[in-house]
């Protein structure tokens, strides 16, 4: 989250008249994923002592892999002509979808894990 506030104040105040609208868009994309599932992430922490187990922290570890791939390189793409990273951008396309694909993944285990547990305390 640190990085996103960092990099929106500069897209904000610079980088908006140096890149293209579609990558500026770009960019913001990437920046309100890496944010709202920065926030999830602190969220999810609190249930950690309570909820303890493999899958909760499988669960984190694809969010935070997911969030890193997925907007890390909507980021890059869309800073690679300043960065210049023009000749990678083969390489960053096919990353973004797994990130997504993997935080998809960290959403459905932790929609179980809600049911799971919500469903034990209904029982007790």
């Amino acid at each position: 989250m640190f990085f996103g506030v960092c990099i929106g104040a500069l897209a904000a105040h610079w980088l908006k008249s140096q890149i293209s609208p579609e990558r500026f868009n770009s960019l913001e994309t990437g920046l309100r994923y890496l944010m709202i599932h920065g926030l999830a992430l602190i969220s999810f922490s609190f249930y950690y002592a309570k909820w303890n187990s493999a899958l909760f922290g499988m669960a984190l570890k694809l969010m935070v892999s997911g969030n890193l791939l997925f907007s890390g390189s909507i980021l890059l793409l869309s800073l690679q002509s300043l960065l210049g990273l023009s000749s990678i951008s083969f390489i960053l396309g096919p990353i973004t979808p797994i990130g997504g694909l993997l935080m998809i993944l960290a959403w459905l285990l932790l929609i179980f894990l809600f049911i799971k547990h919500s469903h034990v305390n209904e029982n007790q």
